[in-house]
């Protein structure tokens, strides 16, 4: 299975998936500049579940999109952005280089066609099964990417992100309201809720801190044959939705965009939880957080070139 960006997540379910159905399954997965979230960096449970003649690889582009390039831990590595042949050069050295977010997509069929760029070596589509390349144990996971078409430079930006205080529901300062349907039970930074149809909490978030996401744990606490669909409202805006029928078995993260950045002052955050069946749904909410993330900001440098009598200015 190949996927790029945050279609990474899908097939990285969908091989769990196999792997719990069909162990005797044989996996290869293949990530293109794999969006990696705000909180896992280096995302070290992709591919964790692999057995032994299983193989993923990871082959990214060091480029502007938020938490994308870089390194899974149960992957091959592999640093395709100098392979680029519209790469910019960020640095007057040579060392800090950019690609674009779409270019492995771009590089991979360009293997596929037999038509590689030169520094490709062996990657990319040869080295699958259906090319014949296959040999996993012949290539290390968690590696330090591997650079193609040159040296490793700088990083041409980071992603600073700030997290806020983890929401506390019995806390004195926390205020909310419930559906007059269903259950809704607090315990510190823990809420679970029962569908009567439907189930629904609103609490007041008082921001002190510009922010532009939300974070939180959620596990379904699965009764046979429930089906439940969560939604995040931010305000009157529906964040996201969550359906228990295709989320596996424990407690995940997620992050959620908020609509806009949003500045000091008092919001509403509401979860409201559907059942599509008969059978009551459960949810446990956990580690409820807001936060910032911005790239590193743009820098302005000149660097004077004495021997040519030229400027060079970067931004």
């Amino acid at each position: 299975m190949i996927a790029h960006s945050a279609g990474s997540w899908l097939i990285d379910s969908a091989a769990r998936f196999i792997e719990l159905a069909r162990p005797e399954t044989v996996t290869h997965l293949t990530f293109l500049d794999p969006f990696v979230g705000t909180k896992y960096s280096g995302i070290s449970y992709v591919g964790d579940y692999l057995g032994d003649n299983d193989w993923a690889d990871n082959y990214y582009a060091v480029d502007w999109t938020l938490f994308t390039d870089s390194d899974l831990d149960h992957a091959h590595n592999v640093d395709i952005t100098r392979l680029d042949e519209f790469k910019q050069v960020q640095d007057i050295s040579g060392a800090i280089v950019s690609s674009r977010h779409e270019f492995p997509v771009e590089w991979y069929l360009d293997t596929v066609l037999g038509r590689s760029p030169s520094g490709s070596l062996n990657y990319g589509y040869p080295l699958s099964r259906e090319a014949g390349g296959w040999s996993p144990s012949s290539y290390s996971s968690g590696n330090n990417a591997e650079i193609l078409g040159g040296t490793p430079g700088a990083h041409p930006y980071t992603e600073i992100v700030t997290y806020h205080d983890t929401l506390n529901w019995d806390s004195g300062d926390t205020s909310y309201i419930t559906s007059p349907s269903g259950s809704v039970i607090t315990s510190g930074t823990t809420i679970t809720m029962q569908t009567g149809s439907p189930v629904w909490v609103t609490v007041g978030i008082e921001l002190i801190e510009e922010a532009n996401f939300i974070e939180f744990d959620a596990d379904f606490v699965d009764d046979m044959g429930s089906e439940g669909l969560l939604a995040v409202y931010w305000e009157s805006v529906l964040l996201g939705t969550i359906d228990e029928r295709y989320v596996l078995d424990g407690m995940h993260t997620y992050v959620m965009a908020l609509p806009e950045t949003y500045y000091p002052g008092l919001y509403a955050l509401s979860f409201r939880l559907d059942p599509f069946t008969e059978v009551t749904s459960e949810i446990l909410i956990d580690n409820v957080v807001t936060g910032h993330v911005v790239p590193e900001p743009v820098t302005l440098a000149f660097y004077t070139l004495a021997t040519l009598g030229l400027l060079y200015r970067r931004l």
